[in-house]
């Protein structure tokens, strides 16, 4: 009877000791940790706030700010935006963020830098339950409704 409570007293005090390990998920912009598979609130605030943005995520949105639902697509008025700006070598960001197929955002910021021959669009899946979290960033002449066209 001892051995058994010693070995259950073991057990619980591994098991202690593993969760605390545990990723308990993401968090927000004010820092609250949500439960793993959580979309934030607002996601384009939450992707800056991501140890890991890049610098470019933290640009100025002068050709807006947009969180997409399922199946809407970029407006022609920011793309256009972004590419004027890059026509006539200004700087410009447009921020956006659209859903998974499961509902999970995906956030993009097309970011253009004065003098700059091409956008630089940095994308995070941080918060795709079903994706490998990260940053990836392309380079292109013009954007269209997903990112690099």
């Amino acid at each position: 009877m001892i051995r058994r409570a010693a070995t259950a007293a073991g057990i619980a005090l591994a098991v202690l000791l593993l969760s605390a390990c545990a990723s308990p998920g993401t968090a927000d912009p004010a820092g609250t940790v949500l439960p793993i598979g959580t979309p934030p609130a607002e996601p384009i605030v939450a992707a800056r706030a991501l140890g890991d943005a890049p610098d470019g995520v933290h640009a100025e949105a002068t050709c807006g700010q947009l969180e997409l639902d399922q199946g809407e697509e970029l407006p022609a008025a920011a793309i256009a935006c972004v590419d004027a700006a890059l026509a006539a070598g200004e700087a410009a960001a447009l921020a956006w963020s659209s859903p998974t197929v499961e509902g999970d955002p995906i956030v993009r910021f097309a970011v253009v830098e004065a003098g700059a021959s091409t956008i630089a669009v940095h994308a995070t899946t941080g918060f795709d339950r079903y994706g490998t979290p990260g940053w990836t960033r392309d380079h292109c002449v013009a954007i269209g409704t997903q990112g690099c066209a």
